[in-house]
């Protein structure tokens, strides 16, 4: 074999070496500015005369996916997680993840000035171990600076979101104080009824008030992904528990 064709062969298999190895893992920063740039541009490609149903449901799906739903399910309902059963922690899930969706588009959206998309300045990340933190700055809606945190967990090599922190209120926090309220005067089952959007069977409080008010109840807020209830972010997830 001549030296030629000896050096081409050396580079060739370099390239191809090059070619098929691994990409470099995404950071916690590049995780979130990577889905806002998804995010902004199916905002900026939507049609209002075909109508908003298709980018907001593109939209809705962008944010399933960098959610990791079960430590934020987990989260969320707090002590009464550990007492389900595999098959019911996998429903409540399953229910939670479209709450979680309309929650995490609601608080951001409530709070953004969306002229353009979404305007975010990324002010640093922290990382402890599978944990991270990206701390951002979203541009409001009355032009001012609104503290924006996000809070990811590493799974594989990627990071996905587990709580959003706006103004010092956590989506996961507020979502867990209602969870307990309903807990506390309805059976877990009664949870997870409303989570359906189902009627529950009415809670002796309950009862009471609407001998006094005979006004329709309101749906739950978390429903709606309503800020403001609760501050403070929960603790850290529960183990996390590999299930057959």
């Amino acid at each position: 074999m001549s030296a030629r064709w000896l050096c081409a062969l050396v580079v060739g298999l370099a390239l191809a070496q090059l070619g098929t190895a691994p990409a470099r893992a995404a950071s916690p920063t590049e995780t979130m500015e990577g889905f806002f740039d998804q995010a902004n541009a199916i905002l900026r490609g939507a049609d209002r005369a075909r109508g908003l149903d298709e980018p907001r449901q593109a939209i809705r799906t962008l944010v399933g996916e960098a959610i990791e739903v079960r430590d934020a399910a987990a989260l969320a309902l707090g002590a009464a997680w550990r007492s389900q059963a595999p098959e019911a922690q996998a429903e409540f899930i399953e229910l939670f993840a479209s709450i979680l969706e309309r929650g995490f588009l609601a608080a951001i959206v409530t709070k953004a000035n969306l002229s353009g998309g979404v305007k975010i300045q990324y002010l640093g990340e922290t990382i402890s171990g599978d944990q991270a933190i990206v701390s951002t700055s979203l541009l409001g809606r009355n032009g001012s600076d609104v503290p924006v945190e996000y809070r990811l967990a590493r799974r594989g090599d990627r990071w996905k979101v587990q709580d959003v922190v706006i103004e010092d209120v956590s989506l996961i926090a507020n979502y867990r104080a209602q969870f307990n309220r309903i807990l506390r005067d309805h059976p877990y089952t009664g949870l997870i009824a409303r989570m359906r959007g189902e009627a529950t069977e009415a809670s002796p409080s309950d009862a009471e008030a609407g001998a006094q008010d005979s006004s329709p109840a309101s749906p739950p807020p978390w429903v709606i992904g309503r800020m403001g209830d609760e501050r403070g972010v929960p603790e850290t997830v529960p183990v996390r528990e590999e299930r057959d």
